[in-house]
């Protein structure tokens, strides 16, 4: 049996990325939200407290450390886990982004075995 229906907020200007990721998730049963820079990605966080937001670490408007840090600091979302989902993986990326709150450094494309592991629910038939 599945875990309970999360709500998660994806962060990425890459529309073909966010589509993927997007029905990925919620074919696992997950209610998603889109944003494709900080500041929108700021108002949807405030309204609808997401419990794990994908941000991408490259954005048009704001760093994707500096609004993992924003984010942490919003009433209401300082459990909230954050990941990064980047094409990058370096080490100064990783340490950057795990410096900044990020719960994990992932790389894309996010494989999905992994993705229903680190989300503890399995994809629905």
């Amino acid at each position: 049996m599945g875990q309970q229906s999360r709500r998660i907020l994806l962060v990425d200007d890459n529309r073909d990325a966010t589509t993927v990721l997007l029905v990925l998730l919620r074919d696992m049963g997950h209610k998603v939200e889109c944003a494709v820079d900080a500041h929108t990605a700021l108002e949807a966080a405030r309204r609808m407290l997401p419990e794990i937001v994908f941000v991408d670490l490259v954005l048009p408007d704001m760093d994707g450390c500096e609004l993992a840090r924003q984010l942490k600091r919003e009433p209401g979302l300082d459990g909230v886990r954050i990941f990064a989902v980047t094409g990058h993986g370096d080490e100064e990326s990783r340490r950057r982004s795990l410096e900044a709150g990020c719960d994990a450094h992932l790389l894309k494309p996010v494989d999905p075995k992994f993705l229903e592991s680190l989300l503890g629910s399995p994809r629905r038939r």
